[in-house]
């Protein structure tokens, strides 16, 4: 099994806290992490906006409707802005890894992907794509692009996850 990956992905960027389930604390220094922690990948600020945005005109319209036409639509405009809160607050996660897989998509995407790190035979990156290759003559393509900045934490989660789903450690010359 063989993994591609860019060489500056793997530079250590000094400690960084990373949201985990409750009660784990996931600290990464070089590449360390738990494999029992479940990591969380949120949708980058930038489509954020863009759908906080879409949801502020949704209930400016309907706001306008309610006055002018028919009230209960007041009821959809308190939502629409309710669920603008809620996603600036806590945008929706497209991406987890965990020790036996990872799941891509969310509850908003049409159909999240589950793969299991044992049917993964190659990853690379293409492009500002993660291509995972199954073995099995199917491929699933995610957009680093909707992670922002984290998507270099993506790649390198999921390049350690693999190695150490398949057995493989880091060689360390000091430890011989």
């Amino acid at each position: 099994m063989t993994v591609g990956h860019r060489s500056h992905l793997n530079a250590g960027k000094g400690w960084c806290r990373v949201a985990t389930r409750p009660g784990a604390l996931r600290v990464s220094r070089g590449g360390w992490h738990d494999e029992r922690v479940q990591t969380t990948y949120r949708l980058d600020r930038r489509f954020v906006l863009t759908s906080v945005g879409v949801q502020m005109i949704g209930a400016g319209v309907a706001a306008m409707l309610a006055f002018t036409v028919w009230g209960p639509l007041g009821v959809l405009t308190v939502l629409l802005l309710l669920n603008a809160v809620r996603v600036v607050v806590l945008p929706p996660a497209i991406a987890r890894t965990e020790q036996e897989g990872a799941r891509l998509g969310g509850p908003e995407s049409a159909k999240p992907v589950r793969l299991l790190w044992g049917g993964v035979e190659n990853v690379s990156v293409d492009r500002g794509h993660l291509v995972f290759d199954r073995g099995d003559a199917s491929t699933v393509v995610f957009s680093l692009m909707y992670l922002g900045g984290r998507g270099d934490d993506f790649v390198r989660d999921v390049y350690e996850r693999l190695n150490t789903a398949n057995g493989y450690r880091r060689f360390d010359p000091s430890a011989s």
